[in-house]
């Protein structure tokens, strides 16, 4: 045999398993094939496994012996390539057996080598410019479309010189694209470039390009230079003016494209409208600066504009917040607490309330005052810092709380940011003079400059998109930032203009805070971020997040108190987060960790993580054992991220699948909270340097609509309703679970609705229009699909629907369904509703309009309205078994259908019915005496039985006579019959309930839930919660909270029964019916009743089998098998009758295994002691049955008994081989 080693095509890596991902890229189409066939040829050379694909490596190239090898192989190959393919391609793949043919059969329909392709990515890339983008982005789109025309067009290599100068020329035509689609602002750079000799390559002018961006990005935050300028730079006379008028700001001289208003103002810009001499163009000091800083110039436009401006954002009495997501200002008014006013005469700021400063510094009692313009003193009783805005901070502010207004100095003001202050007659601004750019701007009302910050009046270009109609309230901000105590909003400076109540009180807090006492608290901190980490890992949790996780990793820096929080699927993941996180800080920080500091969990002793903190030459410290508070940082931040998340979690009332979600959102809350132990800031503050902004926060768990991306269809909904998860990590957006596809995505054009949660109801994901503000209503009308109507008023307005009620009327008129009488005396008509159903075609068109008229039966009375209501309904039995001799005797089977079946049974009683909705013009007395049955009524589904029943004695059950009876349909060959798909071959017939399996996983939501190898796992007993409370058995599974929901899965999961696994009825030459039975004694731990179960085999095909518990308690095993014994017994008499009438000989005697000798040997033998006393009516039939030659009973091992899969969870091995014996076939899995 050959040797097989790492080198061999067939060599199997232990890693290597079917489930493994091998690229990032899914197949979607044409669009991406030459990307992802490009992407898994890589991955599958590196894995040797190339020639499974491209034909090299074929089956029949080796012996016997390894073929069976090779089957595995390319199992693994055909695995691997369905899972980097779109689910909606896969579905077709699922029954291709080779990897070869499955690629082979990818590249015919994808791999587009066409002229259409081609001309697409030329035009791609003669049309695709920088725009928006970085230079890095820009770049990256424009190679993708290189190597894509290259793989599609590769150009021939040799060593010629031909060959050479025409790679030369290639690269040269690219640099000139890349040049062409650059902005604008980059003309000097390109020139640069294009006047080097030889031209750069490609990379080295994307190099020199990407510097120059960083360059001016630097520039652009420095401060303006304060240095004399004492040189002079005249423009060439030569050159041709622009004289034209820019399209961004309507000012004459320059174009859009080099707009300073539009692209950044450079640093140093002097915005004089007027030449200076040259003499005056040196100054020397801060002063002269500022002062040779004139105003800048309004055009009438744009002086219009800043008036309608402050005018739209008048006096409002609560906040609002405007389409970009932000708050759309403080509230205005000349009274208010928060409201500043700019004063020239000021010498500092000042305010009357010291909770609006950041970090107080209090005075000493009257050591500090302030002088008034009268002459009189005010005391001063606190200092520092406030922030009006994220880009304005006053410092050094005094709090003097005699005043009534709050007060800005506009000379420290301007000192301070480096800024102009500039007054108009009604409104002045604030700009930056290092950029040019408005900061600010001040309201003229009643004589005084009331200032307000530009981020407040205009969305931020930088925010994400959004909408919202809620105002700023406690109860708001308090959901928004994870429940967070009111006297944290205090500390927050945006806080102060939100009115406080301070009675404030909130039902989740105490369920999502309750806690034992706190941890002593640290004594000394850290004096540097990263020089000292704490660690903890939380988990497992009992139910794993969408993606899989059960744990999650804490990091906390001791100096700052941020936070960072990993999602782990095992605690061994535990290394690799450390090493992202390590990486990140030493890439963004430029840090260096000294020391960490856990417990003394295995996940951080090993091995792994020892060699990686000695590789760093970090310190690792630990805590004593059973000391946790030594990690007591690590311990109280879990405390505290875990009551952030349950409150995020009970409010919203997410599943329990989001944890994740909600650990990881309030770590992101957490961050930007103030703490008493940082003097009341904020993490991120101490390690940023700046204040966190609050304008995208949203509360957790709300409802909101994203704009859909690539909306091709004009009249197709064009946004997705949605449920706010967090805010994304990577990006500038919300993360976002969509309600219609099931999936995550993030996006920054949302629109949230803060007051509806989409997961507070428990029995439904839908979101109900009525239950949404008007406004919501009109915003959220473009995604309403087509809905079917719940009543007549709802269905009357409709052109389609009046046309089906038309016609449901038509036909029950011309089957003479009842009578118009008027209704005699003493008699009470039953009513009557319409039901309406779209009906489908498979391409999900609409085939037609259904209205069906069904009558309000349960207003009928017994006795009067109707005598018995018993209809017969064929056993699953009876139709097994008709298909298993169908198999064997080669049987054609065909289906009809009978239109309107329940309409044809006549009624002998006297039923009175009002005259349906719509069509009551004959009389308000006037009713309908129904002569024939209607849907609905209680008697409807035996009279129809008695009605077929008398048709088919009548026509000898031949189908050409029957059809003169009613009106039928001929359906040809049985394909599929009560949600079973009936397949049919040369070698049998396959049951299977493949769509109903598919729609009940669908409706539990397990569409993305793992194989399970077995249906319970071993052992396991199904207990009720209060059985576990009685033998005080702790249970980690949730009590379901709707009672109906589980009863009618499991009425479901009985029906799937039927069939599943998939059932084969193979061709048989010998009419034998043989039987297992089997029993688990004592198997319920709440009654100790045990469990039977049976299978009965016709041939070789299973057509009977039950799983019960027995109506008793047994007092030994072989009472319980021999329950079992009589009940399969009992079903064999039965099959026994029914071949009887099918005229169908069986052979005799019927063979019952069993695996308990003892039971076997009670059957046998004719004794009666007292141990059989309670069970000698079973003794009696069973030996009856054997006598009479029914029966006969053997034994069988217990390895080998087929009914041991019906009472008890088995281990995976011996279940797979027990339903194999059963004739259970996956079809889904390709034979080997």
């Amino acid at each position: 045999m050959e040797d097989i080693d790492f080198h061999h095509p067939l060599f199997l890596h232990p890693s290597d398993t079917p489930g493994t991902i091998l690229i990032s890229h899914r197949l979607t189409g044409v669009e991406n094939y030459s990307v992802w066939s490009r992407s898994l040829r890589i991955a599958l050379l590196a894995k040797n496994k190339l020639g499974f694909v491209d034909g090299d490596c074929r089956r029949s190239t080796y012996p016997d012996s390894l073929r069976a090898q090779w089957d595995r192989c390319n199992a693994f190959v055909l695995s691997w390539i369905l899972n980097t393919v779109s689910p909606d391609l896969s579905a077709g793949l699922v029954f291709a057996s080779d990897s070869a043919a499955v690629w082979t059969d990818l590249k015919d329909r994808f791999s587009k080598v066409d002229g259409s392709r081609i001309f697409f990515l030329h035009q791609s890339i003669a049309h695709l410019t920088q725009g928006d983008a970085t230079i890095s982005s820009y770049f990256t789109q424009l190679k993708l479309l290189w190597d894509e025309y290259t793989a599609l067009v590769p150009f021939f290599t040799c060593d010629c010189e031909v060959a050479q100068q025409n790679s030369s020329h290639l690269h040269q035509q690219r640099l000139f694209q890349f040049l062409m689609g650059l902005n604008e602002t980059y003309a000097a750079v390109r020139s640069q470039i294009l006047l080097m000799q030889p031209l750069p390559s490609v990379n080295r002018a994307y190099s020199l390009i990407v510097q120059e961006e960083a360059h001016r990005s630097l520039s652009s935050v420095l401060p303006h230079a304060s240095e004399p300028i004492a040189l002079l730079s005249t423009a060439s006379g030569n050159r041709k003016k622009f004289n034209g008028t820019c399209d961004f700001c309507k000012v004459k001289g320059h174009k859009k494209d080099s707009c300073y208003r539009l692209i950044g103002f450079p640093p140093d810009f002097k915005f004089n409208r007027k030449k200076a001499s040259p003499a005056a163009l040196a100054v020397s000091s801060d002063d002269s600066l500022l002062s040779s800083q004139s105003a800048p110039v309004f055009t009438p436009q744009q002086y219009s504009e800043l008036l309608e401006l402050l005018k739209n954002n008048r006096p409002v009495p609560a906040p609002a917040v405007n389409c970009a997501g932000i708050p759309s200002r403080t509230p205005f008014s000349a009274n208010s607490n928060f409201t500043w006013i700019l004063d020239t005469g000021a010498t500092n700021h000042i305010c009357f309330d010291s909770t609006f400063l950041n970090l107080p510094v209090a005075y000493p009692p009257n050591s500090h005052f302030v002088q008034l313009p009268n002459g009189k003193h005010s005391a001063i009783t606190h200092s520092g810092s406030l922030s009006l805005s994220p880009d304005i901070t006053l410092t050094n502010v005094l709090c003097v709380p005699h005043f009534n207004h709050n007060l800005i100095s506009v000379s420290k003001l301007a000192l301070d940011l480096q800024c102009a202050v500039i007054f108009y007659p009604n409104f002045c601004i604030l700009q930056d003079l290092s950029n040019g750019r408005m900061k600010g701007i001040g309201r003229h009302l009643n004589g005084l400059y009331f200032f307000e910050p530009f981020s407040a009046l205009v969305r931020s270009p930088t925010s994400p998109s959004c909408m919202t109609s809620i105002a700023n309230s406690i109860s708001l901000w308090h959901a928004r930032l994870g429940h967070v105590p009111v006297n944290k909003l205090n500390r927050l400076s945006f806080f102060h203009n939100l009115p406080i109540n301070k009675d404030f009180t909130c039902s989740i807090c105490p369920m999502a805070r309750q806690s034992k006492l706190p941890f002593p608290p640290s004594v000394s901190r850290a004096t540097t971020p990263f020089s000292l980490l704490h660690l903890d890992v939380w988990g497992p949790y009992r139910v794993s997040t969408h993606s899989g996780h059960r744990f999650f990793l804490t990091i906390v820096d001791d100096h700052t108190r941020m936070t960072w929080v990993y999602l782990l699927k095992l605690k061994s993941d535990v290394v690799i987060a450390l090493k992202k996180f390590f990486l990140m800080v030493q890439t963004q920080f430029s840090a260096v960790i000294q020391t960490v500091r856990s417990d003394n969990g295995s996940e951080f002793f090993n091995s792994s993580c020892s060699s990686f903190f000695e590789s760093l030459g970090i310190i690792h410290q630990s805590s004593c054992i059973d000391t946790p508070q030594q990690n007591g940082i690590a311990e109280r931040k879990h405390r505290h991220l875990l009551e952030i998340a349950r409150a995020l979690r009970f409010h919203s009332n997410v599943p329990l699948k989001f944890w994740g979600d909600c650990i990881l959102a309030a770590c992101y809350i957490i961050n930007r909270l103030p703490s008493s132990v940082l003097a009341w800031r904020t993490p991120f503050e101490l390690l940023y340097k700046k204040p966190p902004n609050f304008s995208h926060f949203r509360v957790f768990g709300c409802l909101c609509f994203a704009v859909k991306p690539h909306n091709s269809d004009k009249f197709s909904s064009r946004s997705l309703p949605s449920v706010f998860l967090g805010y994304s990590p990577s990006k500038k957006g919300y993360i976002l679970f969509c309600l219609d596809s099931q999936k995550f995505f993030v996006s920054r054009n949302v629109h949230f609705v803060e007051d509806v949660f989409p997961f507070k109801s428990s029995s439904s994901n839908s979101v109900f229009l009525s239950h949404l503000p008007l406004k919501t209503q009109a915003f959220v009308s473009s995604i309403s699909h087509i809905t079917e109507p719940l009543s007549y008023f709802e269905a009357r307005h409709s052109p389609h629907w009046v046309q089906a009620m038309q016609e449901e009327i038509r036909a029950l008129e011309s089957n003479h369904t009842w009578t118009v009488v008027p209704l005699p005396p003493g008699k009470v008509p039953i009513g009557c509703k319409w039901v309406y159903k779209i009906k489908l075609r498979a391409s999900g068109e609409i085939e037609r309009y259904k209205a069906r008229l069904v009558a309000k039966g349960y207003n009928q009375k017994e006795g009067i309205d109707y005598l018995d209501t018993f209809s017969p309904v064929a056993k699953m039995v009876t139709v097994r078994t008709i298909l298993a001799l169908a198999a064997s005797l080669n049987w054609s089977l065909c289906q009809m259908d009978v239109s309107n079946a329940f309409l044809q049974g006549d009624l002998h009683e006297e039923v009175f019915m009002v005259l349906p909705e719509g069509f009551r013009s004959q009389g308000e007395h006037m009713v309908c005496r129904l002569q024939k049955s209607l849907y609905g009524l209680k008697q409807a589904s035996r009279q129809w039985n008695a009605k077929l029943t008398e048709a088919l004695m009548l026509a000898g059950f031949e189908q050409r006579v029957l059809n003169q009876n009613f009106k039928m349909k001929d359906l040809g060959d049985l394909l599929y019959f009560l949600g079973i798909e009936i397949l049919r071959s040369q070698e049998g017939i396959l049951l299977n309930q493949l769509k109903y399996a598919q729609d009940l996983i669908k409706d539990t939501g397990l569409s993305k839930a793992k194989v399970a190898l077995t249906p319970l796992e071993q052992n396991q007993k199904l207990t009720t919660a209060e059985f576990d409370e009685v033998v005080q058995q702790h249970q980690d599974d949730k009590l379901l909270e709707d009672k109906a929901v589980y009863q009618r899965l499991i009425g479901r999961l009985i029906y799937l029964t039927h069939t599943r696994p998939d059932i084969t009825f193979a061709a048989f030459n010998k009419h034998q019916l043989v039987a297992y039975c089997d029993s688990d004694w004592a198997s319920c731990p709440m009654s100790r009743r045990s469990v039977s179960g049976f299978c009965v085999h016709l041939g070789d095909s299973l057509i009977s089998w039950k799983s019960k518990k027995q109506c008793t308690v047994s007092k030994s095993s072989a009472e319980a098998e021999y329950r079992s014994m009589a009940a399969v017994t009992s079903e064999l008499v039965w099959l026994s009758g029914l071949f009887k009438e099918l005229e169908i000989s069986v052979d005799k005697p019927m063979k019952l295994f069993c695996d308990n000798k003892a039971a076997l040997q009670i059957a046998a033998n004719p004794v009666y002691h007292e141990r059989t006393k309670h069970i000698e009516i079973d003794c009696h039939f069973i030996r009856e049955k054997i006598r009479e030659g029914l029966i006969a009973t053997e034994h069988v091992p217990t390895a080998d008994q087929l009914a041991d899969v019906m009472t008890k969870a088995l281990g995976s091995q011996q279940h797979s081989h027990l339903i194999s014996k059963l004739g259970l076939k996956n079809i889904f899995i390709p034979p080997t």
